[in-house]
């Protein structure tokens, strides 16, 4: 009995060994998987077209408009209207106090929230993402049989 515990201990060992030296493997792809999602040239590559149409729409968003000036409009007392008239003079108006000088761009709103949303939606992609791949290679790497003694002991060498 000892014999078979020592053997399974060791076949254990090794498969512990495997499956930290391929953990290293695995962190740099998802790295550099990370990386891939990140780099906005791998979008253009991917889908040019959705690429063009989407920065369409944010440059739609970011161009300002021009500015026009609000139409205000003024209501005279009858009287007061008779002497403007008859008087025929320049009328002074001031500028009335709703009105205000930082007005927001029109659709700045939707435009933040249209960039939290994608930011959120590609952090959210990006962490499933390297979840499932470690998932994935963990799986693999654990349901894998054992090796034929002789590959193992040259894997052993090469990796000491």
């Amino acid at each position: 009995m000892p014999n078979g515990t020592t053997e399974a201990a060791e076949r254990l060992q090794l498969r512990m060994q495997r499956i930290r030296r391929r953990l290293d493997v695995d962190v740099d792809d998802i790295i550099n998987d990370a990386q891939q999602l990140l780099d906005w040239k791998y979008y253009l590559r991917r889908q040019p077209i959705a690429s063009v149409i989407g920065l369409a729409v944010v440059g739609y968003f970011l161009v300002p408009s021009k500015k026009t000036a609000p139409i205000q409009k003024i209501y005279l007392d009858p009287g007061v209207s008779r002497d403007v008239v008859q008087n025929a003079g320049p009328i002074q108006v001031s500028p009335s106090d709703n009105a205000s000088s930082t007005e927001a761009a029109p659709g700045a709103g939707l435009l933040l929230s249209l960039g939290t949303l994608a930011l959120n939606m590609a952090v959210r992609t990006g962490m499933n993402y390297g979840i499932q791949f470690v998932r994935e290679a963990f799986i693999k790497e654990v349901m894998k049989p054992d090796a034929p003694a002789s590959r193992q002991n040259t894997s052993e060498s090469i990796h000491k």
